[in-house]
């Protein structure tokens, strides 16, 4: 005779499977987190890379100075691309400065960098960039997990071996990635954000050791 089940046990059930699929979800390899982490680094400074690209100051003064010649010197609103070309390394708010004074207009303050922002921006973009990529794994015999850019290994002909591939893999590195961005995302931030370069955070050479990633007998410390 079938014994019913109640309501409540229903509920237990449900839950101790959701908790299960929780649990044994795409989580982040102990033996490939070293090349996680390297993966990590590298596509943080590439999205660091473009976003101060993308926050370039040059077309704040551009616009600034076609505004100023459109209305005293029409003649020269052509030239500004030229002006500003010269007046890279940072002088570009000098130059504007002295149009300014040359014309009689109001001098604006030189346009703020919101560096935490964009630093931090860059920081998720570096996650969800993943989905973007086709990504593939390969396993040694020790087991260790090295993940590949496979249309950058395929282009380089620095594929050896068999390689796995498939959508598994790039929840697996997202995994990681969230992780590492979880539990580290005030250093990350701040080690960008005081330097202009992304090389110059030395984070390839201190972040995955500081977490020990890439230590077999080490213990990952997020």
């Amino acid at each position: 005779r079938s014994t019913p089940v109640s309501g409540s046990m229903r509920c237990v059930v449900f839950f101790f499977f959701f908790f299960l699929s929780e649990v044994f979800a795409s989580s982040c390899p102990a033996k490939g987190r070293c090349s996680a982490c390297e993966r990590f680094v590298e596509g943080f400074y590439a999205q660091c890379a473009k976003a101060k690209k993308a926050s370039n100051r040059g077309e704040v003064y551009k616009e600034r100075l076609e505004a100023i010649y459109e209305a005293h010197a029409p003649e020269k609103v052509g030239g500004v691309a030229a002006l500003l070309k010269r007046a890279k390394g940072g002088k570009e708010h000098e130059l504007y400065a002295r149009v300014c004074q040359k014309y009689g207009v109001d001098e604006e303050a030189a346009p703020a960098e919101d560096r935490m922002a964009s630093v931090k921006a860059a920081l998720t973009e570096t996650v969800d960039a993943l989905d973007s990529q086709q990504w593939a794994q390969s396993v040694d015999a020790a087991e260790r997990v090295t993940f590949v850019d496979f249309q950058q290994a395929m282009a380089g002909g620095s594929i050896t071996g068999s390689i796995s591939m498939g959508p598994d893999v790039t929840q697996t590195m997202k995994a990681c990635y969230e992780e590492f961005v979880k539990e580290r995302e005030a250093y990350l931030v701040e080690a960008m954000a005081a330097v202009t370069r992304p090389y110059d955070s030395k984070l390839h050479t201190t972040f995955c050791e500081s977490i020990h990633a890439c230590d077999p007998d080490g213990v990952f410390e997020l």
